[in-house]
């Protein structure tokens, strides 16, 4: 995968989202993954892949079609 933009940041006083797209050029398709921040006196710490299960689910179900698609 690779950076492709920030799509959005979502701030409230002491944590934040961000959502970070990435270019999967296996699969050649976007995907959004969503970092969820917290802030620590005067930085940001990621805490938690917000979506990784479901990311991770698009990967898988994305490579079973092109197995499928190599040997009907």
């Amino acid at each position: 995968n690779s950076f492709k933009r920030v799509a959005f940041i979502r701030i409230r006083k002491s944590d934040a989202t961000i959502g970070v797209m990435l270019h999967n050029d296996r699969y050649d398709i976007d995907m959004l993954l969503e970092l969820k921040m917290e802030r620590v006196e005067d930085h940001w710490r990621l805490v938690e892949v917000s979506n990784f299960a479901s990311f991770v689910y698009l990967i898988i179900a994305h490579e079973e079609a092109r197995r499928e698609h190599m040997n009907p």
